[in-house]
């Protein structure tokens, strides 16, 4: 029984609104990255980037990219700013990544795709919005040893949550769950925002994470 959920995630992206969104399959081996551009302007703990890493290992980063498979809290901290859903993935041998965007919005969609050494299956998307808001939406996670959060990098010190305890983050600092055992995000949606002022939701993004949970509702199977 396998999960189709690109293809839906693809049609409620391109029913979101009039703007033209595009979605693209990068094609990534072990531990390696593709830089995209974002489509817009996205401010992350203050500074601004336009273009972004897609990682392999369940990531985006944003100076450079990076293979790093060992996802420890001080890795986490002490590197560059990410975003992370963080584990030893292997896109190579199963599964796609695929990037969606339009002007107002970017997503790495991972479908299916195994740990390494692993015939596993792990579906997630990282999702960044014009107005700064960031959603990672958990479709269907196998592992259980993975670090899922947002850092400001740069060994700035950040905070242990239990992110299970409510779906919206705003945050100034670095916040993360790492897990052993105990996943317990299937089916959720996270947002989190950076921003000292919080805006509000734009219609688009209101709109996209009922979509969002609508679907991860109604995955073809």
């Amino acid at each position: 029984m396998i999960k189709v959920i690109k293809n839906i995630f693809c049609l409620f992206v391109f029913m979101l609104s009039s703007q033209q969104a595009m979605a693209t399959i990068i094609n990534l081996s072990d531990d390696s990255f593709s830089e995209q551009t974002i489509g817009f302007d996205f401010t992350f703990f203050g500074q601004t980037f336009n273009s972004v890493f897609v990682g392999s290992n369940g990531y985006l980063t944003f100076t450079s990219g990076d293979t790093d498979f060992t996802e420890s809290v001080s890795e986490f901290l002490d590197e560059q700013a990410r975003i992370a859903v963080w584990d030893d993935f292997n896109p190579a041998t199963a599964g796609n990544i695929e990037v969606i965007k339009s002007a107002t919005f970017f997503s790495a969609v991972y479908s299916n795709i195994p740990q390494f050494g692993n015939n596993d299956s792990n579906s997630f998307s990282i999702s960044l919005f014009q107005n700064g808001l960031i959603e990672i939406m958990f479709s269907s996670l196998n592992t259980n040893d993975l670090l899922v959060g947002i850092s400001t990098g740069g060994g700035r010190t950040g905070s242990s949550v239990d992110l299970s305890t409510r779906g919206a983050w705003n945050t100034t600092t670095s916040i993360y769950e790492q897990f052993s055992g105990n996943f317990d995000l299937n089916q959720r949606t996270l947002t989190f925002n950076t921003a000292v002022d919080v805006p509000e939701p734009s219609s688009i993004a209101i709109l996209t994470f009922g979509l969002i949970g609508l679907m991860s509702r109604r995955l073809i199977k």
